[in-house]
């Protein structure tokens, strides 16, 4: 809202002070839908990363493409997957004689190995806390050529981890 006075009580305002007024409310108007689309855009592009940081590169794109293009459906849809449980033989054991830091080492290290193999091919990982590391194998789309990848993922990324 602005708010304009005219110290010279006498005379009233004429109509190119009015235009002048209005020009003025509209340019300010603008500025400020302006910053709010500005901000508007930085929120959505923070989500947007956070969205998609677990989609593999090819995954990411299609799921871009299809947003760009509007063929992305509210909600997902529904599609074949293969999800992959992975755990470390022994780890409570052979843990226990680890230092935290070393423990950490072998877990980024293991985990760094799978998700790299996981996106090399395709995959989504979706979490790797706690017990299962849960990659999903070419979601949201998948062909009948990927069925062999997703038979042979497990193999990709087996790591010599612990030592």
């Amino acid at each position: 809202m602005i708010c304009v006075d005219n110290p010279l009580r006498k005379k009233e305002f004429t109509i190119d002070d009015l235009d002048f007024l209005i020009a003025v409310a509209h340019y300010a108007a603008s500025a400020v839908s302006n910053r709010v689309l500005q901000q508007d855009l930085r929120h959505y592009i923070e989500v947007q990363k956070r969205l998609l940081t677990n989609f593999s590169e090819k995954v990411r794109n299609k799921i871009v493409d299809q947003a760009r293009t509007g063929r992305l459906k509210p909600g997902g849809e529904k599609s074949d997957v293969t999800l992959l449980m992975s755990d470390l033989r022994a780890f409570t054991r052979t843990s226990a004689e680890m230092s935290t830091e070393e423990v950490v080492e072998m877990l980024n290290e293991y985990f760094s190995a799978q998700i790299e193999a996981i996106f090399r091919n395709g995959g989504t990982w979706t979490s790797s806390s706690g017990t299962p590391f849960s990659p999903f194998s070419e979601a949201p789309s998948v062909t009948m050529s990927s069925i062999s990848t997703q038979c042979r993922l497990p193999l990709r990324y087996r790591t010599p981890c612990i030592r």
